[in-house]
């Protein structure tokens, strides 16, 4: 039974994949703006809010950002994560994360990973979608 098996695994290892048929479409402008108004009537949960709605609000301009708009959108999504953080350790006992982040944070986030910076990045996203839809 085991050299059926190493010889399948072999067998499956070997055999490239599939290749998916790549779908074009582009969205035009006009879909793209639907789509915001659209979300902008749902009643949604922050965490869902999909990135490429920030990308579009600055190529069309809808959501303008100041320099201390930026800063607070920031402080807000440190905030958040930090807040993210420490429920998990209360709920799950997962304190490593939160102890790292809170060094992390004394230290002025001079060593910030690429990962707690990514999150940080996406939550300001985030709030910033979040802000304009909610106007």
């Amino acid at each position: 039974m085991d050299a059926y098996r190493i010889f399948n695994n072999e067998r499956i290892l070997a055999t490239p994949p599939a290749k998916l048929k790549e779908i074009a479409y582009q969205m035009t402008d006009e879909e793209r703006l639907n789509e915001i108004e659209e979300w902008r009537k749902k009643d949604y949960d922050f965490k869902i809010l999909p990135l490429y709605l920030y990308d579009w609000l600055l190529k069309y301009s809808l959501h303008a950002i100041t320099d201390d708009l930026k800063a607070d959108y920031y402080q807000r999504a440190v905030r958040v994560h930090e807040n993210e953080l420490r429920r998990n350790f209360e709920l799950f006992g997962e304190k490593q994360p939160y102890a790292d982040f809170l060094k992390l944070k004394a230290n002025n986030f001079e060593k910030i990973s690429d990962k707690d910076l990514s999150t940080i990045n996406n939550i300001f996203k985030r709030i910033f979608i979040n802000e304009y839809l909610k106007k």
